[in-house]
């Protein structure tokens, strides 16, 4: 799929004598951002537990769902789906 990482560098220096010598304890990390939950689009309620693309219906590529709006919003009452649309699992990064 999609997927982009973003790295910001703000010390870039040469390796000195005090310095840790072993290749495996660079990089450093000194600093990690906090990862903000989807909310779902629909209620703002609940958490998101699908993210959805192509999906005309939504009116918004990516979409986030909760459990309780994707699948009425998604299905007819005989479980046939609506619209033809990309749906993921959408993973919590902080249990991560």
């Amino acid at each position: 799929g999609d997927c982009e990482h973003v790295m910001m560098f703000t010390d870039l220096r040469l390796l000195g004598t005090k310095d840790d010598q072993h290749v495996e304890a660079y990089p450093k990390q000194i600093f990690r951002t906090r990862h903000m939950r989807h909310k779902c689009r629909m209620c703002s309620a609940y958490p998101a537990q699908y993210v959805t693309k192509n999906d005309f219906h939504s009116g918004m590529s990516p979409c986030y769902f909760c459990e309780k709006c994707y699948t009425p919003f998604h299905y007819d009452n005989g479980g046939s789906k609506l619209l033809d649309h990309d749906v993921f699992p959408y993973a919590n990064v902080n249990l991560m």
